[in-house]
């Protein structure tokens, strides 16, 4: 949620849509954030005591929650047209016959 918000609301405001470097610093700034949060319930686990099970359970109700809260609920769109590719697209990243071959 970190990179398509970055992708499709942050950066267009500073660059513009459809620069090259978007996709780049969308991904950058998602691992950032994402290894910041992963360091943090690291850390909270064996400090405060609690099972890594339920601080695992408790982020996954955080997180959701407040991915829910900056999109209000709404489709993150248009993401970077470089962005795409790297999901495979729709039809997978070897086409559509061959990424059903290989899911069965």
């Amino acid at each position: 949620m970190i990179i398509g918000v970055t992708q499709a609301a942050i950066l267009p405001q500073l660059w513009g849509f459809d620069h090259p470097l978007t996709w780049v610093v969308a991904v950058i700034v998602g691992l950032l954030v994402g290894t910041a949060l992963a360091r943090c319930k690291a850390q909270s686990s064996p400090n405060l005591g609690v099972s890594s099970f339920i601080v695992s359970l408790g982020g996954l109700l955080i997180w959701r929650g407040a991915a829910w809260w900056v999109t209000t609920g709404q489709t993150v769109a248009p993401l970077d047209s470089r962005f795409k590719p790297i999901g495979g697209g729709i039809e997978g990243c070897h086409r559509a016959n061959a990424s059903w071959a290989i899911a069965l």
